[in-house]
Order: C-alpha cells, then sequence, then structure tokens
C-alpha cells in the first residue's frame, strides 16, 4: 500500500528447504548389554543410544516407546504398550506386565524426535522373560606346578545356564576366596578389581581359554585362577579353580653322597667308597641316593652311560653317549645290561632329574673302568721286621706278621691315580703295594686270643683278602 492507498503484490520466486533425517541410533534389551534374555514377567527395560550426529539441527527433542510381540509389523510393534512419551531419558522401564515366560520373544521400538521434525525409529532384536535359574560352576583347569614366572594358561569347561553364557572374564588372585568376596565381584561389571589380583578380571568374550604373558609371579608361592561368568539373562556369578599353580623357580637338589657304579649287586659297599674298575664288559648297575625338591617334588628319574672324553681336577667332559636316558621314574637304582664295555675306555653315568615343574638337575657317577688284570698276591712276612721275614719265635702266645698297603686313604689315591692326585679319573690299573717306601708306617693288627685277625680291602668293591 502505498500513500495514495493503491495496493501493489510482489511475489517472490520461492525457495525450498530439505528436512534433514534424524541419524537413528540403537535400542538394549534388558540392560545396555542387550541381552536377549532376563528374568522378570512384569517389566521390561531397554537403553536407548546413538539418535542424532551431534550437530544442531541433528539434536534429539524427545523420545517414545513401545512394546510390541512381532517386528516385521508396525501394528505388532506396539501391540504390547502402545507408543509413550518417555522424554529425552536413555533408559525407561515398563513395569507392571504379564508377560509370557520363555516362548515369547518381546520387542522395544523407540521414535526419536529432532529439533528440525525429523523423525528416526529403531527396534531392538527382542528378548525373553522368564529365565532365572543360576549358573551352574563347571571346571577350572590350570597347572599344578609351573617354573615361568611371567605366564599363566588356564582353561575350563562345563560351566551351565539354561540361558546361553555371554562372556567368562578371567583374573588371577595369591590367596584363597570366600564366597562373600567372589559374590562381591559381579555387583559391578566395570570394576576388573585389579587391587585384588595379581592380574585382574580381563574379558575374553566366549572363549574357553585364557593366558597372559605380562604376570610377576614368585617363587614357592601358589595362585588360583578366578573366573566371573555372565549369562545372556544377566546372570553373574563369579568362580575360583580348586587346585592352583604352585611357582617353582629351583631344580631338584642332588643328594651330598657318591654315586656308585659297577657289579654293586655283588659287593657290600658302603656309601662313602667307590667302584673304580670292573670286571663285567656286560653290565653296570648304579645306585643313588634320593634328590630332594621341597616345592614340586621330584617327578621322574633318567639315566644314561657316557663314555669319559676327559677329566681333571676342575670336572668331567662327557663323550660320546652309549646309552641314551631310559626314564626309571622313582626309583633310585638301575642296571645297564647288554653292555659291550671296551677296555682302557673310561665310562660314566649321567642321572637326569625333572621335578614336576618341568626343571632339570644332573649327577654323574664316579667314572669307572674294565679291568681284565688278574690281582696279584700280596707279601705277607712273619715278625714285625720287613726286611727280615723271621723263621723262629721264642713267644708262644702270639704271633706277629706285617704285609704292604697304603695307610691312608689319600697316600692310596695319590698313588691309585698316578701323578695327579686331584684328577678324579682312574689312570692305571696296576698298583705295586709290595715293596714299602720310607713314608710308610706299621699299623697294629687286632688281636684276639692270641691269633691274628685281620680283614684287608685291596680295591674297595673288589676283592678282600682276609686271613688268620
Amino acid at each position: 500500500v502505498d500513500h495514495t492507498d493503491v495496493v501493489h503484490i510482489f511475489r517472490s520466486n520461492g525457495s525450498g528447504a530439505t528436512l534433514q533425517q534424524l541419524q537413528p541410533g540403537s535400542v538394549s534389551d534388558v540392560s545396555s548389554l542387550d541381552l536377549r534374555y532376563q528374568e522378570p514377567l512384569t517389566s521390561i527395560s531397554f537403553r536407548i543410544s546413538g539418535f542424532g550426529d551431534g550437530s544442531p539441527e541433528q539434536e534429539v527433542s524427545y523420545y517414545e516407546a513401545a512394546v510390541g510381540s512381532n517386528s516385521e509389523y508396525s501394528s505388532t510393534r506396539s501391540d504390547i504398550i502402545p507408543f509413550t512419551y518417555i522424554g529425552l531419558n536413555t533408559s525407561h522401564a515398563f513395569t507392571g506386565l504379564n508377560l509370557v515366560s520363555q516362548s515369547q520373544t518381546y520387542y522395544v521400538t523407540v521414535r526419536a524426535h529432532s529439533v528440525s521434525g525429523s523423525v528416526a525409529q529403531v527396534t531392538s532384536n527382542g528378548f525373553r522373560p522368564g529365565y532365572g535359574s543360576q549358573i551352574l560352576a563347571g571346571r577350572i583347569v590350570q597347572p599344578l606346578f609351573q617354573s615361568n614366572t611371567t605366564y599363566l594358561r588356564v582353561w575350563w569347561e562345563g560351566f551351565q545356564s539354561d540361558v546361553p553364557i555371554l562372556s567368562y572374564e578371567w583374573a588371577v588372585s595369591s590367596r584363597i576366596l570366600n564366597e562373600s568376596l567372589l559374590s562381591s565381584f559381579c555387583d559391578d561389571l566395570s570394576d576388573d578389581h585389579s587391587d585384588q589380583f595379581v592380574h585382574g578380571f580381563e574379558n575374553i568374550g566366549t572363549s574357553s581359554f585364557a593366558a597372559s604373558t605380562r604376570l610377576s609371579l614368585s617363587h614357592n608361592v601358589s595362585y588360583y585362577v578366578v573366573l566371573r561368568v555372565l549369562d545372556e539373562a544377566s546372570k553373574c556369578k563369579a568362580f575360583i579353580s580348586n587346585s592352583p599353580t604352585l611357582i617353582d623357580t629351583t631344580p631338584p637338589n642332588p643328594p651330598p653322597t657318591s654315586t656308585l657304579i659297577g657289579p654293586i649287586e655283588s659287593y657290600s659297599v658302603s656309601r662313602d667308597q667307590y667302584i673304580a674298575y670292573i670286571g663285567s664288559y656286560q653290565s653296570l648297575t648304579l645306585i643313588w641316593d634320593q634328590f630332594t625338591d621341597f616345592e614340586s617334588s621330584v617327578e621322574s628319574y633318567s639315566v644314561g652311560l657316557f663314555i669319559l672324553e676327559s677329566c681333571g681336577s676342575e670336572g668331567f667332559s662327557l663323550g660320546p653317549l652309549v646309552i641314551d636316558y631310559v626314564p626309571v621314574e622313582q626309583s633310585t637304582s638301575y642296571t645297564f645290561a647288554s653292555l659291550s664295555l671296551t677296555p682302557n675306555v673310561t665310562y660314566v653315568a649321567r642321572i637326569q632329574v625333572r621335578n614336576r615343574a618341568g626343571l632339570t638337575s644332573y649327577k654323574l657317577s664316579e667314572p669307572v673302568m674294565l679291568d681284565y688284570y688278574t690281582l696279584s698276591s700280596g707279601t705277607v712276612k712273619d715278625g714285625n721286621d720287613w726286611s727280615n721275614d723271621a723263621v723262629f719265635q721264642s713267644d708262644i702266645t702270639s704271633l706277629s706278621g706285617v704285609f704292604s698297603i697304603a695307610f691312608s686313604q689319600p697316600e692310596y689315591d695319590e698313588e691309585r691315580r698316578g701323578l695327579d692326585a686331584n684328577s678324579p679319573c682312574p689312570t692305571s690299573h696296576y698298583y705295586s703295594l709290595s715293596t714299602p717306601s720310607s713314608d710308610w708306617s706299621s699299623q697294629p693288627p687286632s688281636s684276639t686270643d692270641g691269633l691274628l685277625s685281620s680283614s684287608i680291602r685291596y680295591e674297595a668293591g673288589q676283592t678282600s683278602i682276609e686271613g688268620n
């Protein structure tokens, strides 16, 4: 209208506006885990997330929710509860219901309305009510002993529920946990309770096997595995293993006594002596005292026979293997049979001992050599003068005699081993004891009722000369 009251009409060329569709989100039945089963028959709960892309035009103004018995048709998506305004609540529960137990699946449908007027509608995957039995215990399997302090593996079987298992979470504890503490682990599933464990709860889905290489385990400490089991009805229960894993980082301890080798069954040999030579090339018998292991205990013994390549004061150097290691379980003796030993070759047996943590220790026997030489007769002289063999005497109540023998074990060993007194290996077959040196001294024999009685061992376990 101008100043003359004339009306003028103007029209624009027009403009268009596009209504941007609201980005759909998701609807989770029962909880944020989107479970397929629940226990209650009188209520339905659900969670909403992900609607809108965060822009101002995509801002959600309010939600509506409905419950239906079938997700295929629009009419059955809201036949249980019609669409109901729930504001901006992203979690909601409908109560006072009378749901059919187990045989009927129910679906929640959510409509999200944006500030710009667009609408997005999403239906849940559905769930069945009426499932509420407890999770039944299975079996947790872990090694009884191990030496590794950074690694532990475990597996389990037999855990059951009337609905599928949703997930397993495992943890490692150095102490036994009571039922009250185990129950508390299900109060907050987001808490890994790392303050209670060497290894806090770790979710591994539905796998029945777990392992960790990031542990810090201690020697002689037992570790239990704790398993937190969650099923698709949101039931949770924690279990602890019956048999822990004991950490043993030390191998078995060898006995302090010598390991004897030779035809031992034929002789009465004390454990502080050993047989350096044998007369049979067909068999060798090995005996030893028990090894000890106070943590995981000894699991098995095995023995092998070697040729001794060299030896000296610093120890043995093993040569070729004659008889490969033979398992002897828990025995402390073994006979190598059907042998064909060679003269002038030194042999040594090696005992391999394994504990239940898989650690091994070894002990060598004394060296042994095949000896075909016959024993030479020694000299016994009447009287007390080695240089003069008495023919007559005036005493009618006693007899005196002398014979040559090393006075002490070190002297005997020194002559037996030759020039190297520290060598542990036999070096000679022949020992000349017939001519005493100035370093020798006399040893009074024992006397009983006027009769001379003596028992002299020439070589430990090989020959005895007895006389009256």
